[in-house]
Parts: C-alpha cells; sequence; structure tokens
C-alpha cells in the first residue's frame, strides 16, 4: 500500500522538470533561481505582489506527505502539491514555493481526499491564501488512475493578489 502512496505524489510531479531552469530566459516572469528551496514562513516572504515559482519533486516531496493528491500546472510547470488522508476529518496539506521558499498550506476545510480533488481554500502562515476553483464534472483522464480538470489558481499574501489559469491533477 505504501509503494501506492509514493506514486501518486510521484504522478502529480510527473510533469515537473528534474531541475529548475538555470538560465533567466528559461523561466517563466517574476521566478527566481534559487539553491535549494528552504521552507519559511510566509510572514518572512517580501511585501510585492505574490508569484508563486516552479517546484520539482526533489523539493515538495521533503515537505508534502506521500498519498492521494492533486497538483495545480500552469505551462507544464507545478506550481501547488497537496495530499490528503481519504477520511472524512482530515484537511490536505500541501506547498507552493513563493520567493524561493517553500509555504506549507492547509486546506481551510476537512473533508480529506474527495474535498481536496474538489479544490478550495488553502492557507499558510502570515496571512497566505491560496485558492483553487476548478470546471465542474468528471475531469479527463489525465495519466495512470488521474483526472485532469482546468482551473483557476488564486494566491493573496501581503495585500497583493495574483491569478492563474491551468490544470488541477488528482489521483493516486
Amino acid at each position: 500500500m505504501k509503494w501506492i502512496a509514493i506514486a501518486a505524489v510521484m504522478s502529480l510531479a510527473a510533469c515537473a522538470e528534474a531541475e529548475p531552469p538555470a538560465d533567466a530566459a528559461e523561466r517563466p516572469p517574476g521566478s527566481a533561481a534559487t539553491e535549494g528551496a528552504e521552507t519559511a514562513p510566509a510572514s518572512e516572504l517580501s511585501e510585492t505582489s505574490p508569484t508563486l515559482q516552479p517546484m520539482v519533486f526533489d523539493e515538495f516531496s521533503t515537505v508534502v506527505e506521500p498519498g492521494l493528491g492533486c497538483g495545480f500546472s500552469a505551462d507544464e510547470q507545478t506550481l501547488f502539491v497537496a495530499t490528503a488522508d481519504p477520511r472524512d476529518e482530515v484537511r490536505a496539506e500541501g506547498a507552493v514555493k513563493l520567493d524561493g521558499r517553500l509555504v506549507l498550506v492547509t486546506r481551510t476545510e476537512a473533508g480529506g481526499y474527495d474535498a481536496l480533488a474538489e479544490g478550495g481554500s488553502f492557507r499558510g502562515d502570515g496571512g497566505l491564501t491560496i485558492g483553487i476553483v476548478r470546471a465542474p464534472g468528471e475531469g479527463t483522464p489525465s495519466r495512470t488512475e488521474t483526472r485532469a480538470w482546468d482551473a483557476t489558481l488564486t494566491v493573496m499574501h501581503d495585500g497583493g493578489r495574483a491569478e492563474l489559469a491551468g490544470t488541477w491533477d488528482c489521483g493516486a
């Protein structure tokens, strides 16, 4: 059973690069190259408009528990990953990369994996809020045991707000 949980997080990272782009011309606007991401409270982050940066498996796998999960990606870059136990009383936990640091977030409502697959609101330290709104319906198969929906991710921090269009992939 443990290999299924590990495979779930790995499948969410399948589109993530092995390493973040080293050349500034290869990076999405607003991103920064880092020498390994550190986990930091959002209260230590900058006060500019929030810009999420791509994460790779080696970064988020150290802070996000393996299991059933979902990930948000835009332009084939993983920007948000969360996992949850299937039990209804569990709140999903995830991570984003902001200002070169991983910031941990927790879903505001319980509901386990089923609730996570619907999207929802996540909060981190210092008032960081991540919102996921996905298209209705069953989604489309994207990989083995994974479904995908068009989605919008909203990030709010320090009075700034940004919205990104992308894909919400969920599964094992």
